[in-house]
């Protein structure tokens, strides 16, 4: 045992996880860039959210998996990606400014 040790892991599709999920926040003002072939994978419950004033860039090579997992992009934050790279992604709420550059 130790202190950092998590007593009840969950199991989800299989696999045991040790940690909650991750909220990753993209701060107003923030660019985050994902370069060719890189994959940003949201499962688990993981989230990213990109707040207002972000932008999260993907080049043409660039994939984003949700699984069960959640990407939220706020009114104001920019998502900048080849419609095929979000293709996928189901829209609860579109805001304007999340509209894949190629459209």
């Amino acid at each position: 045992r130790t202190p950092t040790r998590i007593g009840s892991p969950e199991t989800v599709g299989g696999i045991t996880y040790w940690s909650d999920p991750t909220r990753l926040t993209l701060a107003p003002g923030a660019r985050m860039r994902l370069e060719d072939k890189a994959v940003l994978e949201l499962r688990a419950g993981s989230e990213l959210h990109l707040m207002p004033g972000s932008v999260l860039e993907l080049a043409p090579k660039a994939r984003i998996k949700v699984r069960d997992g959640r990407l939220v992009v706020h009114e104001g934050a920019r998502l900048d990606a080849p419609e095929k790279a979000v293709k996928k992604l189901r829209a609860v709420k579109a805001a304007p400014s999340a509209v894949p550059r190629d459209q």
